[in-house]
């Protein structure tokens, strides 16, 4: 990736008047996919994207792994019976476990309306 095709692409992108965004300058190839990766994450969150963007990736097992903590909630009666601590001191109460298992998890079926129009998949 060179300047050039940064400026054609995400430059362009970025500097449009309505975006006021600075360039992009870098070009090694694993740098800028972070730098992207991040944009995304940020500017997408609330878009309902970022979850596709993680399949997409092949990413979910290292980042959908791990305890989930509720909102902070200090003095909750709920928290103090919890057998696990919130690690953060922040008073978070424990809701579970998320797990992502890497390929399978990764592969899904074919949904069946995709399947009835596939002229391979009739029985006429």
């Amino acid at each position: 990736i060179d300047q050039a095709l940064l400026d054609a692409t995400i430059n362009k992108v970025r500097g449009r008047a309505d975006v006021h965004m600075p360039a992009i300058t870098e070009t090694n190839v694993d740098k800028l996919r972070e730098i992207v990766r991040h944009e995304r994450r940020v500017e997408l969150a609330y878009e309902g994207i970022r979850l596709w963007d993680i399949f997409r990736w092949q990413i979910a097992d290292k980042v959908l792994v791990g305890k989930i903590w509720g909102a902070p909630y200090p003095n909750a009666a709920k928290y103090s019976s919890s057998k696990e601590i919130d690690p953060t001191g922040k008073c978070r109460w424990y809701v579970g476990k998320r797990s992502f298992r890497a390929p399978q998890d990764y592969i899904w079926p074919v949904p069946l309306s995709e399947q009835n129009i596939n002229p391979n998949l009739r029985e006429d």
